[in-house]
């Protein structure tokens, strides 16, 4: 079983690619791999800086060496750029100008 992780910060995504050779005698194991198992793979994964983890377009796939056509499947995750900490604010001493100032016109 082949398990690849690749990040596409063009395209805001996190791909992974699972694929399996062919099962060609009936005593050979089967080897499967589901969405569950994409989920126990991420537990340790770390996103690029500056993104995070998002939802995963499509869930119901399964790879499974029994079959030709799931021999290869691609999980593919939104990579969610995180809002930046920084916050316009006005420093204390523009806004206690501002309160003296409201204050005065209220007396007046």
């Amino acid at each position: 079983m082949n398990i690849e992780i690749k990040n596409d910060l063009e395209n805001d995504q996190m791909i992974v690619s699972v694929s399996v050779e062919k099962k060609k005698f009936s005593r050979d194991t089967t080897e499967t791999f589901m969405w569950k198992n994409v989920l126990k793979l991420l537990e340790g994964y770390i996103p690029p800086n500056g993104y995070e983890l998002g939802n995963c377009e499509v869930t119901n796939q399964k790879v499974d060496n029994n079959y030709d056509d799931r021999l290869h499947r691609d999980w593919t995750f939104e990579l969610v750029k995180k809002a930046s900490a920084k916050n316009p604010k006005k420093s204390t001493a523009a806004t206690k100008k501002a309160a003296s100032k409201q204050a005065q016109k209220s007396e007046a």
